[in-house]
């Protein structure tokens, strides 16, 4: 299939959500591919559903809500609705007290409301 590249930008502040249900898959990434790699996003080509984040064919979670509407509309503004694409990714721990908690933040661009 056609793999759209977004353009890097070096930011990684797009946060991901859902990423407590996978800890264990972004910590075995972490492990294997050190803390930046690339993130698989796949879109449903109907705007309104989720858009799963993908590391290495696992999922690490999802875009939040608003902003899978929004990246779901500028795919389909370049004509690319629905497409799978990839972006690069940094993932992140923190730790609070005793607990270690491994996050994923893409290199996107924010998405205006």
């Amino acid at each position: 299939t056609d793999l759209h590249h977004w353009q890097v930008l070096g930011r990684f502040d797009f946060a991901v959500t859902d990423t407590e249900r996978h800890q264990a898959v972004l910590h075995a990434a972490l492990a294997e591919r050190g803390p930046m790699c690339m993130a698989t996003l796949h879109a449903p080509r109907e705007v309104g559903g989720r858009v799963e984040v993908r590391v290495g064919g696992h999922r690490v979670g999802f875009l939040f809500d608003g902003d899978a509407s929004r990246f779901q509309r500028r795919l389909a503004y370049e004509s690319r609705p629905g497409q799978t694409s990839q972006c690069g990714a940094r993932i992140a721990v923190a730790v609070e007290g005793n607990r270690q908690t491994v996050t994923i933040l893409l290199d996107l661009k924010p998405f205006r409301h």
